[in-house]
This record gives C-alpha cells, structure tokens and sequence, in this order.
C-alpha cells in the first residue's frame, strides 16, 4: 500500500511538472509572438519609443522584461534616451485565466544607470501619461519598487552619481511611498588598470511621500525629507509641469562628521528615521511658498518665498 502511495505521489509529481512546462513553454511563445505589439501599446502612451530586448515569462505570475530601451525621437539636442537593465511585474494568473484581463500588481525595476537629464525630460513629458496609467489600472492597488538606479549627472571626469531607492504603494487614489538618495563616486585603484569601485559619500537622505491621484495631477498631502543633517516637510500639488510647494526646512549646518552606521541599513525601507531628531538646529527656513514651471532642460522658478532664521 505505501508503494502504491509512493508512486501515486510520483506520477502526480510528474503531471504537475508536465503542466508546469506546458503552461511555461506556451506562455513564452505568446509573449514572443505579441512582443511587437506589446512594445506599439506601451509607445503608444508616452511620447518616446520603447523597445524591449526579451520578455520572458516565469511560472505562474512573473513577467520579466531585459534591456528596455526608452528612445526619444524628438528633433532635441539633447538626446534623452536611456536604457532599463530589467524589469519585473507580477500579476495575477488566475484573474487572467479566468476573467481575461492582465491585472499587475506589482512592479520591480531592478538596478540601472540612467542620465538625471534623459529621465528628467522623460518624467516632464509623460508625467500626466503615467499618473493615468495608474489611475486606470484595473484594480487600482500596486505596489511599485525601484531598486538602487544610478542617476548620472554626465559631469566631466570622475563619474558621480546619486543613487536612489522607492518602495511605492497604490491603494485606489491614495499614494505612499519610502526612499532614499545617496550621493555615489567612484574611487580607482592605485595599480594601472586597477578596477573602479563605486563607494557611499555623504548621508542617505531620506524621503517619505503620501499623496492624492486628481484627474488633473497630483496632490501631495506630505512630503518629508530626513537625514542626519536635515529635516523637511513639503506639501503641496504637481499638474502639467508646475509645481506648487509649501511647508518647512531645518538644518544642522555645523555636523561635518558622519555616522558609518548610517549606511547600515538603508536598504531596509522599515528603518525610515521616524522619530530621529536632528542633535542641533542653525538654519530654519520657514513658512516656504513656492511656483515653479517645468520646461525641459530648464525649470522656470516663478515664485519663492520663505524666511530664513527669522529674517
């Protein structure tokens, strides 16, 4: 009797890996076949062109996608062009299977360097597009990770970079989010043809949004920034590239010296320093009202006030 269960067990082992295969051998070759069309839907929201290098689908709800360039084809100067390593949605198979629509649930960009300026423009030109793509996702609940892309500022020699992190969660209209940025350079070896290896400097500043999808942008109920030298709190809303900003800023001018257990565990969105106080204060920059207009390479700053250590 237990042979018998043992080979049961097997045999329902075997169908189990044969259907697995099937359903990934032929969920390959559908996303193969429809890469072209796949790649003119997603043109079709923004207004660059996108192309991707492979999809590859892993059993039973993950979509990867290698080598996603993002190609500007305006007649600009400045080329803003820029290329995604990889990409990683999860979606639900048996809402496809069942009811025939692909509803994601989460997307994972996985480490890239991409020019600050290229997204720049990107963002500026297609922030409305993305904001919709959002707000009519079937379901309306996402959850959006960026894992450690490079933003370089294209500077002559030594290459340096900033370094940034999101954790974004969409539940229906309501968007909060956990970051940081790090300022990145590189350090080269002492030998000839020594390796170039990227090292941490400064502090991690940290950032926290929560804010609001409108039909016409977005409205930021909060948006604080943190580190070890700085604390800030924005408010404010983003609708067709302008920007209105308001809130407080405070500073510790004075601290050169940093914490090396600072980069510890900045990789762990859980340890956003809720509570960290800054241990003095010499810069208040109060009561900050500010317009700005987005005009890609330029920003346009139509208004700013704030005072300065009561001044």
């Amino acid at each position: 009797m237990q042979k018998f269960l043992t080979k049961a067990k097997i045999r329902l082992l075997v169908l189990a890996l044969i259907i697995i295969s099937m359903i990934t051998i032929a969920g390959n070759v559908a996303v193969a076949v429809k890469k072209p069309v796949i790649e003119q839907e997603i043109s079709g929201y923004f207004t660059h062109d996108v192309s991707i290098g492979s999809i590859l689908y892993i059993f039973p709800r993950h979509i990867l996608f290698k080598n996603i360039v993002i190609n500007d084809t305006s007649s600009s100067p400045v080329n803003s062009s820029f290329v995604l390593s990889k990409m990683m949605i999860r979606f639900s198979f048996w809402k496809l299977l069942i009811n025939n629509f692909l509803h994601i649930s989460s997307v994972t960009l996985y480490p890239s360097k991409i020019s600050y300026y290229a997204l720049s423009q990107f963002l500026e030109e297609n922030f409305q597009a993305i904001l919709e793509i959002i707000r009519n996702s079937p379901g309306h609940d996402m959850t959006i990770r960026i894992k450690e892309v490079l933003l370089d500022f294209d500077r002559q020699g030594q290459p340096d970079y900033i370094a940034m992190e999101l954790l974004l969660n969409i539940r229906d209209d309501t968007m909060e989010g956990t970051g940081f940025f790090r300022t990145d350079q590189y350090q080269f070896g002492a030998a000839e043809g020594g390796e170039a290896q990227r090292i941490a400097q400064g502090w991690p500043l940290w950032y926290r949004l929560k804010s609001q999808l409108k039909p016409d942008g977005l409205e930021i109920d909060e948006l604080i920034f943190k580190s070890s030298v700085l604390h800030s709190k924005l408010w404010g809303s983003v609708r067709s590239g302008q920007i209105r900003v308001s809130g407080f800023t405070f500073m510790n001018t004075a601290k050169k010296d940093f914490d090396q257990e600072e980069y510890t565990s900045i990789r762990n969105f859980k340890n956003f320093p809720e509570h960290a106080e800054l241990s003095s204060i010499d810069t208040y920059i109060l009561d900050i009202d500010g317009h700005v207009n987005l005009a890609f390479p330029e920003i346009e700053v139509e208004k700013l006030d704030f005072t300065l250590n009561g001044i």
